[in-house]
């Protein structure tokens, strides 16, 4: 059953595995392993609302495989099979070997709207979806070195995503309560390396970068949030907020099913259904951080495979059980392809598998041996930019700053960039431009301006166009600096080079 999931999940992903790349998810996704190669160490030289886990590990990717785009998204590739094999691994406890295949179909389908990247999001539920899936198997009978795995499992989720690895301990109690001392000694034994690497990282970076953080991610939530409106006219507002309210009653029902049938004599299964509510439920504040499919998808997984796990627990016979489940994961697909956010995506991947449609269309732009797959139209305006930028490194810059055109924005920006022109230093801690963070009134990143040598601004990014505080404007001084301090290099399309006025030369922008 491994292998036909593995098979299925190469077939789905290889069409778009080069597709036009993600400019910001995808861009720190290779920008930030380069700075930790670099020597630089996460949420002290540069900030990240994510654990340190992701950039460590593709880091390390970088230094076996090499530095690419390519290593990058086959380490996502890795990622999206952990959690595909978690899904899997825990319906089969519960229902069998045909529940375990249509649930991992599910699981396919569920993640194709997700661009193929190293995406920690990704990697934290497959890590807390594993660990479960470890530490169902394992039973009654489970032995310490299956509890030292699942704990290992949720060190993983613990470095990608912290906020994943609160959700995920009250899963992890149902499971383990009861099993004896020795069990929940080598879960711990197995989570403490990944604890003593978080230690050890938080006292490098101290507590003042880790305040700065933390006051960053609290001030830009409110520019950052969507809309929760189940009954909104528009689409992309309502079918994510009626998919996270269908997840929520799903997780209720079945943990209230799991709760009364926990009385049933050598019934045991109540405890692979009650985990899996409690990880869909823990899960919920990271979905109304930001109420579109990819983040509602966290807790649609783990609340729609529930449902095989949670109908086998009304049923006496084994044998019973595993047709029901079959029976209720194959209904879970067929309602999972009704979903309009899907129905595209799945649309696309069938008609490129079968030779029907070519693969997307996408242009590498290259500096050196680094190259980003971009739209083709893209290309030519941005290789202009980034050649003219080697050429002023070449010429003595040292420092980049890359951001929006209007800086009193902090949208969105191109941080792929940094990782393309990573032979310059990023001379800010915002290498990545978080709405209200960046742009703070406390952000520092006017004085930044003054230690930069080049700009690269996308004037783009400067009219956001979402519902919540992304509009705000903050302070003008930054833009004031540039105004005064720089001069224009290059302009193409809506990107600009800037340089550091040289002696004797006035900006280009006065």
């Amino acid at each position: 059953m491994a292998l036909v999931l593995c098979a299925m999940l190469v077939i789905a992903v290889r069409p778009g595995f080069d597709a036009p790349g993600s400019v910001f998810d995808e861009g720190f996704s290779l920008a930030y392993p380069v700075r930790v190669l670099d020597g630089d160490v996460p949420h002290r030289d540069f900030e990240t609302f994510y654990g340190p886990g992701n950039p460590w590990l593709i880091a390390g990717a970088f230094a076996v495989a090499g530095t690419s785009q390519d290593t990058e998204r086959v380490l996502g590739g890795l990622y999206r099979l952990l959690l595909v094999l978690g899904v899997a691994g825990i319906v089969r406890v519960a229902a069998g070997r045909w529940a375990a295949l249509f649930a991992g179909v599910v699981a396919i389908a569920a993640l194709q709207p997700l661009v193929l990247y190293a995406y920690a999001a990704v990697a934290a539920l497959g890590c807390a979806l594993a660990t479960i899936a470890i530490l169902a198997a394992a039973g009654r009978r489970a032995s310490p070195a299956a509890a030292a795995l699942g704990g290992l499992l949720a060190g993983g989720a613990l470095l990608m995503r912290p906020d994943y690895f609160v959700a995920l301990l009250p899963p992890v109690a149902v499971l383990l309560a009861g099993r004896g001392q020795r069990r929940l000694a080598a879960f711990l034994g197995g989570l403490a390396p990944a604890a003593v690497a978080l230690g050890a990282h938080a006292t490098i970076v101290g507590f003042e970068r880790l305040s700065r953080v933390g006051a960053d991610m609290l001030a830009s939530g409110p520019a950052r949030r969507l809309p929760f409106d189940p009954l909104a006219s528009a689409a992309n507002v309502a079918e994510p907020s009626r998919l996270l309210v269908f997840s929520i009653a799903l997780a209720l029902a079945g943990l209230i099913a799991a709760l009364l049938s926990r009385r049933r004599p050598a019934a045991d299964e109540w405890r692979v259904s009650a985990a899996l509510a409690l990880l869909a439920l823990g899960l919920v504040p990271y979905a109304l951080s930001r109420v579109d499919y990819v983040h509602v998808v966290v807790v649609l997984l783990p609340a729609l495979i529930m449902v095989p796990t949670a109908a086998t627990l009304v049923v006496p016979s084994a044998r019973a059980r595993i047709v029901v489940g079959a029976a209720a994961a194959a209904l879970l697909l067929g309602t999972v392809l009704a979903v309009k956010s899907l129905q595209e995506p799945l649309r696309l991947t069938a008609a490129r598998v079968l030779g029907r449609q070519p693969p997307p269309a996408f242009t590498r732009v290259s500096v050196g041996s680094r190259s980003f797959t971009v739209e083709p139209e893209q290309a030519p305006v941005i290789q202009r930019i980034v050649d003219d930028a080697e050429r002023e490194r070449q010429s003595g810059a040292r420092t980049l700053i890359v951001g929006s055109g209007d800086l009193r924005r902090a949208f969105i920006n191109d941080v792929y960039l940094y990782y393309l022109l990573a032979d310059l230093r990023p001379a800010t801690f915002y290498m990545e431009f978080n709405p209200l963070a960046a742009n703070g009134p406390d952000s520092g990143l006017t004085g930044d301006l003054r230690r930069a040598d080049l700009l690269i601004l996308n004037s783009a990014y400067d009219h956001p166009g979402e519902d919540n505080d992304s509009r705000l404007d903050g302070p003008a001084a930054p833009n004031e600096i540039v105004r005064r301090e720089f001069c224009l290099v290059t302009a193409a399309g809506t990107l600009r080079l800037l340089r550091r006025c040289r002696k004797g030369s006035s900006s280009a922008l006065a």
